[in-house]
């Protein structure tokens, strides 16, 4: 048995993020693996795809608005807002982003007093209706790009 690699970003490649892949060759100079793909036939990928070591990678499991997407009250909806959300990962981590709409950010620094924004965790979405949401969650989460774009979770006690 070989040595077992996890993939840690799909890009466009048929492979499962956080799933460990048998090597059968690496190819350092070019940088690239050999492994059976999810189609079941062997083919090279970048070796950047890929946790060598074999350790485990978070995949996104559940998440939840931590916020309402539509406040009447305020005059926000699915097209004007600014939500938290509450990431919940397979190795039971918890993490949290900001989902903003460009609506939203356009009048935030249209602000005279503060004419920007910024965080490192902050997401600019189309729309925060649940099918888009969801569509960039799992986009970000098969790039390995989620943990980037968001921060520990830490639940008051």
């Amino acid at each position: 048995m070989g040595q077992l690699i996890t993939c840690t970003s799909v890009s466009n490649y048929p492979l499962t993020r956080g799933k460990q892949y048998q090597l059968i060759v690496h190819d350092a100079e070019r940088n690239q693996v050999r492994v059976r793909a999810d189609h079941g036939r062997s083919r090279w990928f970048p070796a950047y795809c890929f946790d060598l070591s074999g350790g485990a990678v978070p995949v996104l499991d559940a998440w939840r608005f931590d916020d309402p997407v539509i406040d009447a009250l305020n005059g926000r909806d699915e097209t004007y807002n600014w939500v938290d959300l509450i990431l919940k990962f397979d190795d039971g981590t918890q993490r949290w982003c900001q989902l903003m709409t460009p609506d939203y950010l356009k009048a935030l620094i249209d602000n005279p007093i503060e004419p920007m924004f910024c965080a490192k965790n902050a997401i600019i979405v189309r729309d925060l209706a649940t099918a888009t949401v969801e569509q960039v969650l799992l986009h970000l989460d098969q790039q390995g790009e989620l943990i980037e774009f968001s921060l520990p979770f830490e639940q008051d006690e």
